[in-house]
Parts: C-alpha cells; sequence; structure tokens
C-alpha cells in the first residue's frame, strides 16, 4: 500500500479521536466530563450551587473528588471549562485550609506544593476566619481566573474530577498529578481510547503498525478496508479543497520525492 494511504488513514483516525482544543475525546469519562490528557483525569465543571460539604458529595456520587489543580497546565484547563458554563460564576475545588497545621491543603490530604494561582493579596481571611475553600475568581473581576480563598459553607459553583473507567483514581502518592510509568512504545486502549505514554494532549493519537515485510496491496485489501480508504479520502480531500478523484488519482501516480505543490495538489 503507498505511503500516501497510511498518511490518509492515520489523517481520518485524527480527526476521529481529537477535538479543537486537542484533546482526546474518552468515553472512559462519565457524561458530561472531558478528559484532559496531562493529569489522565476527567473534569466538570458544573453549574449547581452548593455549599463545599455538597460540592464534595455531588463529586463523589460521580465517584471523584472535587478538582485539584496541581500545576499550570491543569489550572489553564479547569479555567477554560468553567469558563465555558458561566464567565460570571465563582467556582470551587480541591483545597482547604487546615487552621491547626496552618496550611492549604489538597482534598486528598497532599499539602499545597510550589505551584499556586492566588490572586493579588490572595489568601487573605477576608470574611474572618471563615474563608477556608478555595476558589476561582470569575472572569469579570479584576483577579479574574486566579485563586481565591472563600467561604465554605457559602453556596457557589463548583468542578470535579474524575479518573477514566479502568484507571486507579489518584490517590495521595506524592507525585498524584504524575502518570503511571508505562513503555514507551505500548499503547493503553481504555474503553473506547487509545493513548500512547509519551505523547502530550498536543499531539492526538495516531495508531497504526508497520508490517515486518512488504505485503503487496492486492494481498490484504478487503472491502472493509477500502471502504476506510474511501471515506479518509473524502476527509482529507475536503480540507485540502481538492475532489475526492483528483487526490486518488494523485495517491496513484505521484512519483517519489515529488511533492504536492508539484503535484497539482495546491496552487
Amino acid at each position: 500500500m503507498k505511503p500516501c494511504v497510511l498518511l490518509l488513514a492515520a489523517f481520518l483516525l485524527k480527526v476521529l479521536v481529537s477535538s479543537p482544543g486537542g484533546q482526546a475525546q474518552t468515553t472512559g469519562c462519565p457524561d458530561g466530563y472531558v478528559y484532559h490528557q496531562p493529569s489522565r483525569l476527567c473534569y466538570k465543571a458544573f453549574n449547581d450551587r452548593t455549599t463545599y460539604i455538597g460540592a464534595v458529595a455531588r463529586c463523589s456520587l460521580d465517584g471523584g473528588t472535587l478538582a485539584m489543580p496541581r500545576d499550570t497546565a491543569t489550572n489553564e484547563f479547569l479555567i477554560d471549562l468553567k469558563n465555558a458554563v458561566d464567565v460570571n460564576g465563582w467556582f470551587r475545588f480541591g483545597l482547604t485550609y487546615h487552621k491547626q497545621e496552618g496550611v492549604w491543603v489538597w482534598d486528598d490530604n497532599v499539602p499545597l506544593g510550589d505551584f499556586r494561582a492566588w490572586g493579588p493579596g490572595e489568601p487573605n481571611n477576608d470574611g474572618g476566619d471563615s474563608e477556608e475553600c478555595a476558589e476561582y475568581f470569575p472572569e469579570f473581576w479584576f483577579k479574574k481566573n486566579t485563586w481565591n480563598d472563600g467561604s465554605c459553607t457559602e453556596a457557589g459553583k463548583f468542578i470535579c474530577q474524575v479518573s477514566p473507567s479502568g484507571r486507579s483514581p489518584e490517590g495521595s502518592s506524592q507525585q498524584p498529578t504524575q502518570p503511571p510509568t508505562q513503555p514507551a512504545t505500548q499503547p493503553t486502549t481504555t474503553q473506547g481510547y487509545t493513548t500512547e505514554e509519551n505523547l502530550s494532549s498536543h499531539h492526538p493519537v495516531e495508531v497504526g503498525s508497520r508490517p515486518s515485510r512488504q505485503v503487496p496491496a492486492d494481498e490484504k485489501v478487503g472491502p472493509g478496508v477500502l471502504a476506510g480508504v474511501a471515506i479518509a479520502t473524502a476527509v482529507v480531500g475536503f480540507f485540502l479543497g481538492v475532489g475526492v478523484s483528483q487526490l486518488v488519482q494523485w495517491c496513484r501516480s505521484k512519483p517519489e520525492g515529488q511533492s504536492s505543490r508539484q503535484a497539482g495538489l495546491e496552487g
């Protein structure tokens, strides 16, 4: 099979498993949750308002906890997620102040580390001794999208995190956001989505295997494969702005080393 046909199939797979923001789509997340590749967790911003205790209970119903943005990538992802639900909302996440120890602690009992995204002058305990639950400032606020110490008993919106089905939930390890170690060349399949351990969210997965020997196309290609290639050809042709027949002709006749521009696909 010609390399261009393999490229067509790979491109189709990329379209099917990737979203515009580069996040892999997966059926391993509960309904309404969005999978985040770097943290390997599913997140959902809830438009409901409740207390901290109520939010913890709601997340627990889905088998998760309040979200814990321990790093820049996760924090920025949660900001985009909450703003897509309500730019004017105050969204709580899983970080609380332990008064006796005098430290902020994540909801899995891991102390707050070096990464912090507090707003200017925060945390300031502006409400007296009652501001012990972290939340995001709304987009409209002058401290927009940074962390605030808010009241645990005041009703607010919230963000939950859940492990995809088939993966162990994140525990209280010293490096909770680090993915489990996997061989770099072995893909991991979990209920409808495939990832490779050495790929980031900015590189959607393309799955394929090279045969041990070169096999002529007429020996292996069946009706199902031909149908898949036809679909891939139509999709790629659409994105390149060329007709299917022109693209197929190019795949059949393009000499080695000739660029797509030279073959007449580009102006």
